[in-house]
């Protein structure tokens, strides 16, 4: 049984998780794009001053900190986004002593956006 009898509401807005990979055409030249790979609620947390000062020694930025329900399929070779603003995911936590079993995700905001794209011949006919 988990220690803490408080249960996590991932009430503050909604996450999409996408992976990079290549979403060119077959025969065009490879371009990188982001192919979805799963939504998800979640609650937004304080980065804390030791968590800042700790970051800047390491000259990285830390620009968001949130929590979702676990999900280990998720990795810093993804892109989080969150309001149509692109981040880099610098680390992972899973947590499996909170209710529901939860993940924390630092993020930093990406310099360059990558293009929104579909994997070639996945299912796409137009119709909306």
């Amino acid at each position: 049984m988990p220690k803490n009898e408080d249960f996590l509401c991932f009430n503050d807005g909604t996450a999409d998780f996408y992976t990079v990979d290549n979403t060119a055409v077959p025969g065009d030249k490879p371009r990188e794009g982001l192919v979805l790979k799963m939504h998800l609620h979640f609650g937004e947390l304080s980065i804390g001053v030791h968590r800042y000062y700790q970051a800047m020694e390491a000259k990285v930025r830390i620009d968001r900190l949130i929590q979702t329900p676990m999900h280990r399929e998720i990795s810093t070779q993804d892109v989080c986004v969150i309001g149509g603003k692109q981040y880099r995911i610098m680390q992972g936590q899973h947590k499996k002593e909170t209710r529901p079993p939860s993940s924390v995700w630092t993020l930093q905001g990406l310099e360059h956006d990558y293009d929104f794209g579909e994997l070639p011949g996945s299912a796409s006919d137009g119709n909306t």
